[in-house]
């Protein structure tokens, strides 16, 4: 398990902003080197609207889902150095950033020109959820349901592992099961670019909210729950579906019967 803080000579950062921020600068770089170059300075403010936009919804997210505890402290909403962040709300708050962006920055073109904007930034999507559950790995967030002993589990399956509260007990090993599943969609991203070029990034989009959703089911951490689900599962199935559609329109097949 990684340490929750990390020296990193000029100072201490936590493992998960640390984890996070990396994820974001590389899926920014990969995205740069496939854009024009004279686009390139104008793509910069739309990735960082994108992030702003980002950063703000997936706070609000998490401060929704968690409204129990915040409605009796107000003043930790803000607080985003203490973590807390909603993945859903992060998709919702860079995709209309990017669109933002695009729309004013680089070129008022339809859908279809947009959808290849942000197919060069697919590499992001599960490239950014294994960044992300990899901090958790450290900081606790995302944990899994307690185990009565090791014994019954082979060892990667469940480990000794903290809670956001910092209780290290056994656990089913959540993160490890993000992390795998972000390798998976990104072996299936090398698979996808080679045999087809466009919506890729919906497809992945679709992917990684499908693992999310099944990884739900051995989350210990507390949401509200809607439907027999967790809050978040629910909203997992609708970003799934979601892209579900947004491939569909995307892809050559469906245009050509259309």
């Amino acid at each position: 398990m990684p340490p929750v803080i990390i020296d990193i000579g000029v100072g201490s950062i936590r493992t998960y902003t640390l984890a996070l921020a990396l994820g974001m600068l590389i899926t920014a770089l990969l995205f740069m080197r496939k854009l024009e170059r004279g686009r390139r300075t104008r793509a910069v403010d739309a990735l960082l609207l994108a992030l702003a936009l980002a950063l703000a919804l997936a706070r609000v997210e998490h401060v929704l889902l968690n409204w129990a505890y915040f409605a009796d402290n107000l003043d930790e909403i803000l607080l985003l150095s203490a973590g807390g962040l909603g993945w859903h709300g992060t998709v919702l708050g860079a995709l209309g950033g990017l669109w933002i962006g695009w729309r004013l920055r680089l070129h008022p073109s339809p859908f279809s020109q947009f959808q290849e904007f942000i197919d060069a930034l697919a590499l992001g999507v599960p490239a950014l959820m294994l960044a992300a559950w990899f901090g958790c790995w450290s900081a606790g967030c995302g944990y899994g349901y307690e185990v009565a002993t090791l014994a019954d589990y082979p060892s990667p399956i469940a480990a000794e592992l903290p809670d956001t509260y910092g209780v290290i007990v056994p656990r089913l090993n959540t993160p490890l099961f993000g992390m795998a599943w972000a390798v998976l969609v990104l072996v299936l991203f090398v698979a996808w670019q080679v045999r087809q070029r466009s919506g890729r990034f919906w497809l992945l989009l679709a992917l990684v909210s499908l693992g999310m959703f099944l990884i739900g089911f051995v989350r210990a951490d507390s949401v509200p729950v809607a439907f027999g689900l967790r809050v978040d599962q629910v909203l997992d199935m609708i970003i799934c579906g979601s892209s579900a559609i947004c491939l569909m329109r995307t892809h050559p097949e469906s245009k050509t019967d259309s």
